[in-house]
């Protein structure tokens, strides 16, 4: 097992939280879903599985993208996903606003602020975003959605504990049953930094809405 399908195996065990956040989200029937930062999608694959609509998936790695449409195809999956080689700042023009928006873990690699403005702007009104996100500058990212007219509908938090049992563990046990070699040198340096500073892996799921008030 390569490294890429290590961290897929373990990052599917988090499946659940984003799954947890999309419930919160009144959709429509055949709702149009844009993931930004899809990476091998993971995440985007398990909404998939919980929704019948259309997706499109950005990222700017081909060769994550390459293996997100090898996975695709292999759930019958080709037909409802449209897969984009971009970063989120050079998005070709859409036709139509977004019903929802995901972003599992990108914004604040690019500029939280700068990112959560295309996010604000392909957005339709009425429409949702479910950002994931570290939990530092949490009180920073909650006025910036008051001030762009996004409405909080929820929010929960992803602590070290969970990242320890979900993730981590699961990674340290995969790289262990993997000879733990060169191949996995990087999969090491991420578990010893957690280990030397688990309080920064917090992160918090907020799920939003564009105009209008907090949905009952």
């Amino acid at each position: 097992m390569d490294p890429y399908e290590i961290r897929d195996r373990c990052r599917s065990n988090l499946n659940r939280y984003t799954l947890r956040a999309f419930a919160l989200i009144p959709v429509a029937a055949d709702p149009l879903i844009l993931d930004i930062g899809c990476g091998s999608g993971v995440p985007t694959l398990a909404l998939m599985a919980a929704c019948p609509g259309r997706f499109v998936a950005v990222d700017p790695d081909p060769a994550c993208l390459e293996q997100l449409r090898h996975k695709a195809q292999a759930l019958d999956y080709s037909a409802r996903i449209e897969l984009i080689q971009a970063s989120i700042f050079a998005l070709p023009p859409f036709k139509m606003k977004f019903d929802v928006i995901v972003a599992e873990g990108s914004l604040h690699i690019v500029g939280f602020a700068a990112g959560m403005k295309v996010v604000v702007e392909l957005l339709k009104p009425g429409g949702h975003a479910l950002l994931h996100e570290p939990l530092a500058g949490d009180r920073k990212k909650r006025r910036f959605f008051k001030k762009t007219g996004l409405r909080m509908i929820d929010a929960f938090v992803l602590d070290e504990t969970i990242w320890w049992s979900d993730y981590f563990a699961c990674l340290e046990q995969a790289v262990c049953e993997g000879g733990g070699g060169a191949l996995f040198a990087e999969e090491r340096r991420e578990i010893a930094e957690f280990r030397r500073h688990p309080d920064r892996n917090r992160s918090i799921y907020y799920v939003l809405r564009k105009g209008g008030g907090v949905q009952p």
